[in-house]
């Protein structure tokens, strides 16, 4: 008899479809209509004499699934630029002291490697050290953020606008550094610091940008769409 079934079973299956819309990113005001259908037919089907195990024999998953077959995937939230900094600069300072620890560790007083003169031995460092900050960086981001859907099209995107970052910001720090003889001053090292810093910085900005509009995603239309799907 439809009275002596457990009406707990159908709140359970019910709760699980629910969840089921959640975790696979279905809008939250599409969710409650779904919702409100779902209720509404088990009602229905309760008046019509159907009883709770019919009604939950499909599986949770696979009945959500096929109510939200057809409906358009959800827009995802751009990265955001905060995080994006923050996972840039410290893999940035891991990666330099990395790379000046193993320099450290396998330098040899007064022998200069691979027959380089001076000058050409500190060009070689300073490529190695770019190497290691910007190829960390762009590992950190594609790790980090992974499971983003931009995290495989902005790794790419990051890796180049960084190495343009690099190619106009490191000249112009040199620049800054020779205008006051190379002085070791913190004041001058701490400009120059910054000045590769703001190129950084500005580099990956741009490789976020890029990513969205290469992808149709301009940030007013994500702002507008999610608020909309949201409420």
């Amino acid at each position: 008899m439809n009275g002596a079934e457990p009406e707990w079973l159908l709140a359970a299956w019910v709760q699980s479809v629910d969840a089921r819309w959640v975790a696979t990113g279905v809008p939250r005001k599409a969710r409650a209509k779904l919702l409100h259908q779902l209720l509404r037919d088990l009602a229905t089907a309760r008046e019509a004499g159907a009883q709770i195990v019919e009604l939950v024999a499909t599986p949770p998953e696979v009945f959500a699934d096929s109510c939200t077959a057809g409906m358009e995937a959800p827009p995802s939230r751009p990265i955001g630029i905060g995080a994006l900094l923050l996972v840039c600069l410290g893999a940035g300072v891991v990666g330099a002291g990395a790379a000046w620890l193993l320099l450290l560790v396998s330098w040899v007083p007064a022998v200069v490697p691979f027959g380089l003169d001076e000058g050409q031995f500190y060009l070689f460092v300073d490529l190695f050290l770019v190497a290691a900050v910007l190829g960390l960086m762009v590992v950190a981001v594609r790790l980090v953020f992974r499971r983003h859907a931009d995290s495989a099209a902005l790794a790419p995107r990051l890796a180049t606008t960084l190495v343009g970052g690099t190619l106009v910001g490191f000249p112009l720090a040199s620049v800054y550094g020779a205008s006051h003889a190379y002085h070791v001053n913190p004041e001058v090292v701490g400009v120059e610091c910054v000045i590769v810093l703001a190129f950084l910085a500005l580099a990956v900005i741009l490789a976020r940008k890029w990513t969205m509009l290469t992808r149709g995603r301009y940030p007013g239309r994500y702002r507008r769409q999610i608020s909309k799907e949201e409420n």
